[in-house]
């Protein structure tokens, strides 16, 4: 039986989807995957769902400006243009910024050479090779970009995998052990006394039921009395010293995590282990039995 379980640490409260069984005897918890600061699984699915789609969609996004930026490039240099690395890029790039820069060149500290130049020439060329590795680079850093999305996607991913296979494995089996516990129910408790037969004669034809008038019936206390009688016949009376016992010296288990596991509340196991109330309904007699590990008849009081 798989349940969420909320621990504290370091003043900060979280979540675990843990499962209960019983191995050599012994009452065992297993924690099948921790759900953070959401109280539930799908709470939890939901969230890294929205982290996994989040990282994929900004790494789509990254991705499409690498692939505008590279058609930038063919368009402006043709399609034949080389992406070379990045750290060449940014080294060709500074050569150009800080060496060959037109700006920085002093017409008469040049060599009689240079005076023929086309300087407008020269600062166009200048402008379009600097252009043409700025675009490289950021080609190069929307990549990296869309590649750290992707990494972040992975952990998130993964866990949200583990989330779901905790989710069809266990929480099936819960709802298959729900659904045998609610065949079964109705015939563990229904004493033989409180099963209807039918006379003989009257086995294949309906029975017409003549209910009692407002004066026949009995008062209120008569009823109440009736009623208590008949519960205390049908449902053994439950023992709270037992229930306390094998909670805290065998299980080892508050009052909250026997609520968890039992699906009973806390004020209605406090008043059954202080004796304030001895015959609770049968769903909660075996949801007690059964989070104890133990038969119903060992729960049932002596005297």
């Amino acid at each position: 039986m798989a349940f969420v379980r909320r621990k504290k640490m370091g003043g900060k409260h979280y979540y675990q989807l843990v499962r209960n069984y019983r191995e050599g005897g012994k009452h065992r918890q297993e924690v099948l995957c921790h759900l953070g600061v959401h109280d539930s699984i799908k709470a939890a699915i939901a969230d890294k769902q929205r982290q996994v789609d989040h990282h994929e969609k900004e790494a789509a996004l990254r991705e499409e400006a690498a692939h505008r930026i590279e058609a930038k490039l063919k368009h402006d240099y043709g399609d034949d243009v080389e992406i070379i690395d990045e750290h060449q890029a940014r080294y060709e790039l500074f050569r150009l910024v800080h060496w060959y820069n037109p700006h920085y060149k002093i017409p008469h500290y040049t060599p009689p050479s240079f005076d023929q130049i086309d300087r407008d020439q020269m600062l166009e060329d200048w402008e379009i090779d600097t252009k043409k590795f700025e675009l490289i680079i950021a080609y190069h850093i929307a990549m990296r970009r869309a590649e750290g999305y992707r990494v972040r996607a992975a952990r998130p991913r993964d866990k949200l995998d583990k989330l779901l296979e905790c989710q069809r494995t266990y929480f099936q089996q819960q709802e298959q052990a729900a659904e045998r516990k609610r065949d079964e129910l109705p015939e563990m408790l229904t004493h033989s006394a409180d099963r209807a037969t039918l006379p003989a004669s009257q086995d294949k034809y309906p029975i017409h039921l003549s209910y009692p008038t407002a004066a026949q019936r009995p008062d209120r206390t008569e009823r109440q009395k009736v009623n208590r009688n008949r519960i205390r016949h049908r449902i053994d009376k439950i023992d709270g010293r037992q229930v306390q016992f094998l909670r805290e010296a065998v299980e080892w288990l508050t009052l909250v995590e026997l609520a968890e596991i039992s699906g009973v509340s806390q004020v209605t196991i406090s008043e059954i282990e202080r004796g304030r109330r001895p015959y609770p309904q049968p769903e909660i007699f075996l949801a007690l039995a059964k989070a104890l590990g133990v038969e119903p008849g060992e729960l049932v009081a002596r005297d």
